[in-house]
């Protein structure tokens, strides 16, 4: 997963997310994915509500002194399925902990099967809506106040497309309040909108990649959709609709502490299954179930819309990680409390796509650039058909300091440009290796600074092309492995 991550986190910054994690999967990869070419009726099976069934009749014998009678039972009700989750989950507190504990272990054990099942039904409902299958309109129209996750938006978005009509707009995430979350000592914070015109998917956001030797990009794309089918089918759908990031002010790359606030919608059950069946460490803090990564991070739920993950090592992570917690309870963060930082906030227009302030102290001016200056901002907008504009600002109060840095910026980004070009054999459209270059160039020439007496200033073009920049990185340091079979 953390691989994929690799190339999907980019994508969704650059095009915007627009959709959740099975959008970026086209519903004819899905079933190329599994091998199969369902038909309208097989479609509506599979779409159907998941089916109930009555096991409180073995459920004692979960209990049953020989090990073949409790085998056996167990057996039973997990070729059940999804149908015995109900009683299952009941059973859990159950009287006799040999019943409870089996139940328990039972319930991990058909939860995989049924995200499975799960993501099956919500691309069975888009492909119905794809197919424009009128015969589905009764069930989707059923389908319309379905407590399952993301079941109901997928069944009104089928009905849209099969009756003719635009589906409902779905408004962007506010997110602009989730800096007040941020416990103390922020010295760099920003946020980005993850919501865009269109879901992203893979297969159009790595159109034109060039790869090297036997890696054939189509191959690439079936593994790219099966590792994105994987992820929903292991940790369910998910949808990532904007992120807030800080970074503490003493934070070097060895020490300090940094903050990622992912708000969306998850299926939060699946996963916190997910993590117990990969034996993820679990501690409560503060009343709240804080799951132990690697690299010392820590991931729990802020509430049901937010996942904070808190990353940083020893002592430096523990009182951020207090902070959250506490912020759990309160919906308040300690960050709110910092007058400096949020006059600096103040200075940016937070109606754009997204922002990022920076307080520099004495730290930060460890970095060469940031010597000369007291604060950095930035303001961040999609480009239309994808990309993104960063004007970036920053001031000091040394106008020649300044300029000194300025120039010997400059000098190092225009080093780089000829060594992009010198690599891509004199020829800015060409490649190096698997990677486009131009997407590049692009960028590293938008990032010459100007500098305008005690001030400076540079506007960063991320373009939309940088997707295959991206992929074909990827490509080369993770070749293509064998194809998944369904």
């Amino acid at each position: 997963m953390t691989q994929l991550l690799v190339l999907l986190l980019p994508l969704l910054v650059l095009h915007g997310g627009g959709g959740d994690l099975l959008d970026a999967v086209a519903t004819d990869a899905y079933w190329k994915l599994k091998g199969l070419a369902p038909d309208a009726p097989t479609l509506l099976a599979m779409a159907e509500p998941p089916a109930t069934a009555d096991v409180a009749p073995l459920l004692r014998d979960l209990a049953a002194d020989d090990f073949a009678t409790r085998d056996a039972v167990a057996r039973q009700i997990a070729a059940l399925g999804p149908a015995a989750l109900p009683q299952l989950r009941a059973a859990t507190r159950h009287a006799d902990p040999e019943v409870a504990n089996s139940a328990r272990r039972l319930v991990e054990q058909v939860m995989a099967a049924a995200r499975t099942a799960a993501v099956r039904r919500l691309m069975a409902i888009r492909t119905l809506g794809e197919m424009r299958a009128r015969d589905a309109l009764p069930l989707l129209r059923r389908l319309h106040d379905a407590p399952e996750p993301f079941v109901a938006e997928y069944a009104d978005r089928a009905l849209a497309r099969i009756e003719g009509r635009a589906p409902a707009s779905r408004p962007a995430a506010d997110f602009r309040a989730d800096i007040d979350l941020l416990p103390a000592r922020c010295g760099i914070v920003g946020q980005l909108s993850l919501h865009g015109d269109a879901p992203v998917r893979i297969n159009a956001a790595t159109a034109g990649m060039k790869l090297l030797g036997k890696n054939d990009p189509a191959e690439l794309l079936d593994r790219l959709n099966g590792d994105l089918v994987a992820i929903a089918e292991q940790y369910g759908n998910v949808r990532p609709e904007a992120i807030t990031v800080a970074l503490s002010d003493d934070f070097n790359g060895i020490g300090g502490f940094g903050v990622l606030l992912v708000r969306g919608r998850f299926d939060r059950p699946a996963i916190e299954q997910a993590l117990a069946a990969a034996k993820v460490e679990v501690a409560e803090v503060d009343h709240v179930r804080v799951h132990k990564l690697a690299n010392e991070a820590r991931l729990f739920f802020l509430s049901a819309d937010v996942v904070a993950i808190v990353g940083g090592t020893g002592d430096a992570a523990l009182q951020p990680l207090l902070d959250l917690t506490a912020t759990a309870r309160t919906g308040r963060g300690k960050l709110a409390d910092d007058r400096d930082m949020a006059a600096l906030i103040a200075t940016v227009d937070r109606s754009r796509a997204g922002w990022a302030a920076i307080r520099v102290n004495d730290n930060f001016r460890a970095n060469s650039f940031l010597k000369p200056f007291d604060h950095v901002t930035a303001t961040i907008m999609r480009r239309p058909g994808g990309g993104l504009d960063v004007a970036g600002r920053a001031a000091g109060q040394d106008p020649q300091a300044i300029a000194k840095t300025v120039d010997a910026h400059n000098v190092t980004v225009e080093t780089l440009v000829g060594q992009i070009k010198q690599f891509a054999g004199g020829n800015a459209g060409g490649n190096f290796g698997a990677i486009p270059v131009q997407p590049v160039l692009d960028l590293v020439e938008s990032a010459r600074v100007k500098a305008t007496g005690a001030a400076a200033a540079a506007d960063l073009v991320f373009k939309s092309e940088l997707a295959a920049t991206i992929a074909g990185i990827y490509a080369m340091v993770y070749p293509v492995s064998p194809p998944q079979q369904p």
